[in-house]
C-alpha cells in the first residue's frame, strides 16, 4: 500500500481557478478532490493546504477564514504564510509618467513552506507517494531533492492551469479538469463543532 500525502498550493490553485473562468468552484472540498486522484493501492494519510490571509482587506480575510474552517472540518492541515506590502513601478497602462509607483501585496513563504514540509515528510518517511497540487515551477528544486534523497518514493502533480515545467519533474502528472471540480464541492452550508459555516459568496458555487 502507498501512504499518500497531498501538498496543496492554495494561492496557485485559487488564481488558476479565477484566471481560467472557473471561480464557481472556489468552495472546493480538497479532501474530495484528493480522493479522486487516489489509485487502488493508495492510502490517503495527510492533506496539507498552504495559503495566507489577506490582512489588509477585512472582507476577503473573513471569507478566507470561513473557507479554512470548512477545510478543517475535513481534517485538512492548514499551513499559513503571510502577505508583504511591496512597492512596484508602473510601466504600462497607468496614464502617467513611467516612474510612477504603487503599493501592492505579495504572498510570501508559501513556496518555502511547501518545500520544507515536502522535504520533512520525505526524509522522515511519512509517505510513499506525494502529490503536489500546483503549477508553480519554484517547487521543482524541492521535488528534485526529495527524488534524489529517496528515489524509491513517487511524486506526482496535479496541475490546475499552467505548469508543464513542474510536470516534467514529476513521476506522474495530470491536469485538473472541470469535471473533477464539479464533483469535489462542499455543500453551501457545512456544520463543524456546532458552528454553521456558510459559503461566503454566491459565485463560489455553481448557480
Amino acid at each position: 500500500m502507498n501512504r499518500t500525502v497531498f501538498f496543496i498550493d492554495g494561492f496557485n490553485l485559487y488564481h488558476s481557478l479565477r484566471d481560467s473562468g472557473r471561480s464557481q468552484y472556489k468552495w472546493l472540498n480538497l479532501r474530495k478532490l484528493a480522493e479522486h486522484y487516489l489509485l487502488n493501492k493508495d492510502i490517503l494519510t495527510d492533506i496539507l493546504y498552504f495559503s495566507a490571509l489577506p490582512t489588509w482587506n477585512p472582507e476577503k480575510r473573513r471569507n478566507h477564514e470561513q473557507y479554512l474552517l470548512a477545510l478543517e472540518s475535513e481534517n485538512i492541515q492548514i499551513v499559513l504564510g503571510k502577505f508583504k506590502k511591496v512597492t512596484r513601478r508602473c510601466l504600462v497602462g497607468c496614464n502617467a509618467v513611467s516612474n510612477t509607483t504603487f503599493e501592492t501585496f505579495e504572498e510570501k513563504e508559501t513556496d518555502v513552506n511547501i518545500a520544507i514540509h515536502l522535504l520533512e515528510y520525505g526524509l522522515t518517511d511519512k509517505f510513499d507517494k506525494a502529490i503536489v497540487i500546483s503549477g508553480d515551477s519554484d517547487l521543482i528544486p524541492p521535488i528534485n531533492r526529495v527524488k534524489e534523497l529517496s528515489p524509491h518514493k513517487t511524486i506526482g502533480c496535479v496541475i490546475p492551469k499552467n505548469g508543464n515545467d513542474l510536470g516534467n519533474h514529476c513521476d506522474q502528472r495530470v491536469r485538473l479538469k472541470e469535471s473533477v471540480l464539479k464533483n469535489a464541492l462542499f455543500p453551501r452550508e457545512v456544520n463543524y463543532k456546532g458552528k454553521r459555516i456558510i459559503c461566503p459568496k454566491t459565485d463560489w458555487l455553481p448557480q
